[in-house]
């Protein structure tokens, strides 16, 4: 799960937010724009932050502070959706012991 050379999220992301987010597939390419350009303000493959810490870095970016509220809100709602997407995925790919 990693941005390609153009800047591209996963399908498998793209794939989850509209069905099991159930987001109209406008809506998910929005969250993943929103995405591509929340990750040039922070890091979002640092794997030990959480959504909730990824959101606290993105907040102290000098040039984040500066966007409008409304930009921002969805910024942070992406992050959101990604880690918890990420989790998600995580789980899924894990191998089952039992």
């Amino acid at each position: 799960m990693e941005i390609n050379r153009r800047g591209e999220f996963s399908r498998e992301f793209l794939k989850w937010l509209q069905e099991k987010k159930a987001l109209k597939k406008r809506s998910s390419q929005d969250v993943i724009s929103h995405l591509i350009r929340a990750s040039k303000f922070i890091n979002l493959f640092q794997s030990e932050l959480n959504g909730e810490d990824l959101v606290y870095l993105l907040g102290k970016n000098a040039e984040f502070v500066t966007l409008s509220s409304g930009v921002k809100s969805h910024l942070r709602r992406s992050i959101r959706l990604f880690c918890e997407f990420r989790e998600y995925f995580t789980k899924a790919n894990s191998p089952k012991l039992f």
